[in-house]
This record gives structure tokens, C-alpha cells and sequence, in this order.
């Protein structure tokens, strides 16, 4: 028989109703599941059923108040924690009434030890345990990836912890993903281990667990064995930002590398991107410093090549006047000598001449007329050959001669040193020398057109 939850309750005080019994304890336990609380107590009696659930009483140490509980074989090993009559603990679920006994009990999704003592003992041993199974060994730890960018985040998103976290993070293009769980008290265990599992199937290049500092108490979801070992097992390195009790929790011992805060936490992740910066600057530095330095050597290089070019350039012009000036002066001599010769050869041959003819006098008149019949006329002749070859070869050096060139108006224009023989040879801006029979003139070209 079933009753709508509003009207359960004035059903039941209504005395014509009847119901059954076990509608009745049906009634009463699903009031009861709203009734979810933590309470403490030592631990009475404890049986063990074979299936491996665990049975036990709780009560008060300064009154006689008792409650049966019962924590099925799952949440009993997950947690940890062997229970021993005496133990005071904290055990948090809801109650119920079992049917075929109308016995009403506790039924309990966690305990956890009271008692920084009793705390203490079972982290030292936990702690001993997994040592000796080299679960905290510096071997195991994995390095982060020298560049890491997918982050996954395990934490609660209320409080300044994640806030902390993302403000400290760097802008070099993180792509963070946040899952929120508990992480306070025992309850936070099968949330951390649940959220851990579903980072497994992220494609994540790190895990970052943080929360805040606390006591030893508020921090024993992160000394569960269970957890200890997934943080172990991780596919990926695993980063434990967990404030630390003077007792660091197990979980960070077991982490690839832990921290004490959020902010720590962070700048671990910006650690090899930061240096990764700075190589950069630094080797952007080197390469503009490499580049002034090859510029600085090129430039002297072609100072120096041009120094050079330069001075052959003007060793080469000063042996090309030079040569000018040997050439000017030999033609001059030329001249001079062919001039000098030439009118040596006229006094010598009219000096012959006049002789000659003196001479013939003396001589037989028939003689004489041979010599004007006959060698006179072959003689005068071969003066006269000679004669006229030297003024051929005086009006040829003279038609030749550079310096009669210039003195007819003809110019030799120059460009460095070079006989400027087209337009191409020069161009706007430029430079030139003009020589005329008196001197040099400096100029520069204003323009350049060629004849179509």
C-alpha cells in the first residue's frame, strides 16, 4: 500500500485508516532517510558477517544511550579502519527498521577515528605500511612534461582555493578542467576517488589535488588508503597542493610532486613555460647580437674591399696619366725631331745642290749638259720624293696628335677614371671630368637622353 509523502503523516493519525505493518515501517523509513546525520560514540561490540559486512553498537560514553549500526563490506573497506570495541568514532549515514525484526539501525556510509591520538597512531601506520611497499619512493615519481597544457583539477569550487589557483596560473594558454568534490571529512573519499576516475578517461597531461590546511582530523580523507594508491597509480603525474598538518598527508607523499599551497601549486605549472620565456628573450637577445655583429663585420669588410678597390683605382689612373703624360711628351719630340730633321734634310740637300752645280761648272760644258739633261732631272726627283714622304708623315703625327684634337674644340669626358664612349656609361647624379686643351673641367650630369 503506498501514500503520497504529503499526506503520509495525517493518514496514519487518522483513526478509521488502517495499514499494514510493513507499510507502516515502509512509512517510517523513508521519513527516517531525511534524518542523515554524524553522530560520535565508542564502539560496543563488533561482529563481522560473512559476507563481510561489519556490525556494531555505538553509544554514549557518559550515559547508557545505545544505537546499532551496521556499515556494509564496501564502505567498511574502504575506509580503513579496523574497528575495536572501545574505538571512539564518528560514523555519519541515516537509520532504518529492518522489517522482519522491526529493530531499528544505524546504517553507516563512513567512520573515522576521534582523537588526535588515535589519528596519529593510524597514520603512522598506514604511513610505515605503504613505505615498506615503496609507494613513497623518489624512483616512482614521474616528471611533469616539459610543457604541460591540459590541467586537470581536483578540488572543491567554493572558497578561495580555486581562485587562488586560476589567479596565479600564467597566460600561456592553459586548458584547465575543474571537477568539484568534498574534500573534508570521510565523505570526501568516495568523491575524490569517483572524480579521480573520471579524469582517467580525460585526456589530461596532469592531475593538481588541492585544498586548504587543516588538522590532522579535516585532512584524513587524504590519508585513506584507497586514495593513496590512486594517486600512486595515476596514469598521468599527479600534483598535491594540500596544505600540510606538521604530519604531511599520505596522498601528497604519494604524489609525483606536492605543495603546501594552491599558489605553489601553480607556479610549478608555470615553471618551464616561464623559462621557456626567457630562453626565448634570450635567445631573440643572441640573434640580434649575432646580426649587429655580422652586420658590423660586413660593413668593415666592404669598407675595406672599397678602401682597396679605391686604391687600385688610383694607382691605375696615376700610371694611366702617367703614361698619358710619357706618350704627350714622346709625340712632342716626335714632332720636334721629324721638324728638326726636316729642315736639317733642305739645308743639307740645297747646301748639296748649290755645290754640286758650283762644281759642275769647273767641268766640261758637255758634262754639264748631261747632268741637266740627265742626272739633274733623276736627282732633283728623289730630293723631291723624300722630301714630300717627311711632310706626309709630319701632317699624319699632326692629324693624330691628341692635343691638336683639343685645340680644334674636342673634349675627352671621364666618369672614375673611364673614357665615357656611351650614354650608358653614366647616369643622373654622376660625376665627370671633361679635359679640354688647356685644363680639366669638373661636372656633374644633370640628365641622360639618348639619339633615336
Amino acid at each position: 500500500m503506498e501514500f503520497e509523502k504529503d499526506s503520509d503523516l495525517h493518514q496514519i493519525s487518522d483513526i478509521e485508516t488502517t495499514i499494514s505493518v510493513s507499510d507502516y515501517i515502509g512509512i517510517l523509513n523513508e521519513s527516517l532517510r531525511e534524518y542523515y546525520a554524524s553522530i560520535i560514540g565508542e564502539v560496543g561490540q563488533v561482529t563481522k558477517s560473512s559476507r563481510g559486512h561489519v556490525y556494531f553498537s555505538l553509544k554514549d560514553q557518559d550515559k547508557e544511550s545505545v544505537i546499532y549500526c551496521v556499515i556494509w563490506k564496501s564502505n567498511y573497506e574502504l575506509f580503513g579502519i579496523e574497528l575495536e570495541e572501545g574505538m571512539e568514532i564518528v560514523a555519519a549515514g541515516y537509520s532504518d527498521i529492518y522489517e522482519l525484526t522491526g529493530r531499528l539501525t544505524f546504517k553507516a556510509d563512513t567512520v573515522e577515528l576521534v582523537g588526535e591520538g588515535v589519528l596519529k597512531k593510524a597514520y603512522d601506520e598506514l604511513k610505515k605500511k605503504l613505505t615498506v611497499e615503496g609507494i613513497f619512493d623518489l624512483e616512482r615519481k614521474r616528471p611533469l612534461p616539459e610543457y604541460p597544457h591540459k590541467i586537470g583539477v581536483l578540488t572543491s569550487r567554493h572558497g578561495a582555493v580555486i581562485h587562488d589557483f586560476i589567479n596565479n596560473l600564467g597566460k600561456y594558454g592553459f586548458h584547465v578542467k575543474i571537477m568539484d568534490s568534498r574534500v573534508e571529512g570521510q565523505q570526501a573519499v568516495k568523491e575524490l576517488l569517483l572524480s579521480m576516475r573520471s579524469f582517467r578517461k580525460e585526456e589530461i597531461d596532469a592531475l593538481v589535488i588541492i585544498r586548504g590546511g587543516g588538522s590532522l582530523e579535516s585532512l584524513m580523507a587524504f590519508n585513506n588508503e584507497a586514495l593513496v594508491r590512486e594517486v600512486s597509480n595515476f596514469p598521468v603525474p599527479v600534483i598535491a597542493g594540500i596544505g600540510h598538518h606538521r604530519d604531511v598527508p599520505l596522498t601528497s607523499l604519494a604524489a609525483d610532486t606536492m605543495e603546501s599551497t594552491p599558489t605553489a601549486t601553480a607556479n610549478i605549472l608555470n615553471k618551464s613555460w616561464e623559462q621557456a620565456e626567457h630562453k626565448v628573450t634570450q635567445y631573440k637577445s643572441e640573434i640580434f647580437d649575432s646580426y649587429r655583429y655580422l652586420l658590423a663585420e660586413t660593413f668593415s669588410g666592404l669598407d675595406e674591399m672599397i678602401g682597396n678597390v679605391q686604391f687600385g683605382l688610383n694607382t691605375i689612373f696615376d700610371l694611366y696619366k702617367e703614361v698619358e703624360h710619357k706618350l704627350r711628351s714622346s709625340i712632342s719630340k716626335v714632332n720636334y725631331s721629324i721638324m728638326t730633321k726636316k729642315k736639317a734634310i733642305k739645308e743639307f740637300i740645297a747646301s748639296i745642290s748649290k755645290e754640286f752645280i758650283r762644281s759642275l761648272k769647273s767641268v766640261d760644258d758637255g758634262v754639264g749638259n748631261y747632268w741637266h739633261i740627265t742626272v739633274g732631272p733623276s736627282f732633283s726627283s728623289s730630293i723631291s720624293d723624300i722630301t714630300q714622304k717627311l711632310d706626309f708623315i709630319e701632317r699624319t703625327m699632326s692629324l693624330n696628335d691628341p692635343i691638336r684634337q683639343l685645340r680644334l674644340g674636342y673634349s675627352i669626358t671621364r666618369h672614375e677614371g673611364r673614357v665615357i664612349r656611351t650614354v650608358g656609361n653614366v647616369s643622373t647624379g654622376d660625376s665627370i671630368v671633361i679635359q679640354v686643351s688647356d685644363g680639366e673641367i669638373s661636372s656633374e650630369v644633370k640628365g641622360v637622353k639618348t639619339n633615336e
